[in-house]
């Protein structure tokens, strides 16, 4: 099998949809040998800053001579970006050949139990079985959805389980307050998790539920103090900060990203005692994540961030008026018409000059006329449409003065397409 036809393959489980439930993954893996019982776990759910906080805690792993495997989604410009081993994608060869095998065992799933495997589950299960056969001394699992019933669950007792900050997202399936998504969050602790880090920021009903979850399950929690944490130099494309007096500097922007740094610092120090506060230093400074707030360029500036829910919006929108005040901003943007689209349009109305909406290759996709119109309602004065995104984006570079700014935003889809269009343009 080529890495392509892997990828069509895995690809091809999107027909099946999202269904919650272990039983699937469970027979797989056990088809395997069940590699999860032979690696060692750093657990990340929540709703905003999985993604960053996994990385944080990966490279701080690294850093310590672990050898460190990161598993997070979506991807943005490469599959292989999902299984890392060592800050390294998973290479293409290597996804091919194991790929082969599990979607071989899950044809035959299907053929003896009826039961179709679904794209998320398959990737769980190829990094798993790929995590083990590298023999890593520590994984840090992202969740993909909500934390109870998804397919990275199907893991033993992690040594660290992190809960990063909640809020309202995917409510059709998790819930519609954020006291019944945090406790599908919670899901992921178990009896025998070695300790809970809960990231700062945390609305106050989110926590209590966490709270309450980890005393249920007897375990020790660890909620960073936020006066622990003193920024001291923000930019554009980094910043530096304390935490407990130690100095740290991050190439990952956002004022939210300290607070990440912090409970990854904490994970990585409950997770070994070999773990220093130099490591944790290097790690922060080592650790690099695409399309979150990722500034591709300074002449001209373009910054990208795939965002898609109102707490992300509402950090990108803090971002612009911190670093970007006074300056045209022109977005470039596509969104899912299953987000909260009104909400982050009237969010980022405030900050914008003109707004191009485009649609990405997602069949979620709202079209580019549809978010025009809610664009024209929602108080953005310039409303132009393309419905390809790389015309939307040449279009906003003419139209956006030399000291201005092109801000990719509103999915990881559009990230990604764009950030591999400038790439290859570059």
């Amino acid at each position: 099998m080529t890495y392509r036809e892997a990828v069509e393959g895995i690809n091809s489980a999107l027909r099946f949809g999202i269904k919650p439930g272990l039983e699937r993954v469970r027979w797989l893996l056990e088809a395997f040998g069940n590699p999860q019982e032979k690696l060692q776990f750093v657990h990340v759910a929540g709703t905003n800053g999985k993604g960053s906080t996994a990385a944080y805690t990966a490279s701080i792993l690294q850093q310590a001579g672990f050898r460190t495997g990161l598993y997070t989604s979506p991807y943005v410009c490469d599959f292989c970006e999902r299984i890392r081993l060592d800050g390294k994608p998973i290479p293409r060869r290597s996804l091919a050949a194991v790929a082969e095998q599990v979607l071989a065992e899950s044809r035959r799933l299907e053929e003896q139990r009826g039961e179709k495997v679904t794209e998320f589950e398959l990737i769980t299960v190829i990094a798993l079985v790929w995590y083990a056969k590298c023999r890593c001394d520590a994984v840090v699992l992202e969740v993909g959805l909500g934390g109870r019933l998804d397919a990275t669950n199907i893991i033993p007792a992690p040594r660290v389980a992190v809960l990063t900050p909640v809020s309202l997202d995917h409510m059709a399936v998790l819930g519609n307050t954020v006291e019944k998504i945090a406790a599908e969050k919670c899901g992921i602790l178990k009896p025998g998790t070695g300790k809970v880090i809960v990231s700062p920021g945390q609305q106050a009903e989110g926590l209590k539920v966490m709270r309450h979850s980890a005393e249920e399950h007897g375990l020790e929690i660890c909620l960073p103090a936020t006066e622990n944490i003193c920024l001291t130099a923000s930019a554009l494309d980094g910043q530096r900060f304390t935490y407990k007096g130690v100095a740290y500097e991050t190439a990952m922007a956002g004022a939210h990203q300290p607070e990440n740094a912090a409970a990854a610092i904490e994970a990585a120090l409950a997770f070994d005692p070999r773990v220093t506060l130099e490591h944790c230093q290097k790690g922060i400074a080592e650790a690099s994540l695409a399309a979150r707030l990722q500034v591709f360029s300074h002449d001209p500036l373009i910054l990208v961030d795939g965002g898609h829910n109102i707490a992300a919006v509402q950090n990108l929108v803090a971002h612009l008026t911190a670093h970007l005040a006074g300056r045209e901003i022109t977005l470039v943007t596509s969104m899912m018409g299953d987000k909260d689209v009104c909400g982050s349009l009237s969010l980022l109305s405030g900050v914008a000059t003109r707004i191009f909406c485009t649609r990405c290759g997602n069949a979620r996709a709202m079209s580019a006329h549809q978010l025009a119109e809610l664009a024209g309602k929602l108080g953005f004065g310039e409303v132009e449409e393309a419905e390809v995104p790389k015309r939307a984006l040449l279009a906003a570079l003419n139209r956006t003065p030399k000291d201005g700014a092109v801000v990719i935003c509103g999915s990881f889809y559009l990230a990604g397409e764009l950030l591999n269009f400038l790439t290859r343009r570059k």
